[in-house]
């Protein structure tokens, strides 16, 4: 019973522990979750999905995601009144409340 390639990466998780229980290899798995879930669903949305790109940038406070698109795509990405983009950065923020973490998507031209 593999995994389909159709399946989205962060499905594949597992159960989500406490935070007494996270252990550093879980957060650095978690690094890899979010960065596969945007450039998942952003690759879905634009023309050109092979100049997408995502840059994580861990800091104390948190993490930072850099989303970089073609400029063609940039408004794909954004949305009407940023409603695309505030509904990735809503996702974000639950799957980081999940395992008790700050996740900030930053959307570079």
């Amino acid at each position: 019973m593999g995994v389909s390639l159709a399946e989205p990466p962060w499905s594949r998780a597992g159960p989500v522990y406490p935070a007494c229980n996270v252990t550093t290899s879980a957060i650095h798995k978690g690094v890899s979750m979010f960065k596969e879930l945007v450039e998942y669903l952003v690759k879905s949305l634009v023309e050109h999905p092979e100049q997408v790109s995502v840059e994580v940038n861990e800091e104390p406070t948190g993490m930072t995601l850099h989303l970089h698109v073609a400029p063609g795509d940039l408004g794909r990405v954004i949305g009407k009144q940023g409603r695309t983009a505030r509904a990735i950065r809503t996702l974000l923020h639950a799957m980081a409340a999940r395992v008790q973490r700050r996740v900030t998507l930053q959307i570079v031209e």
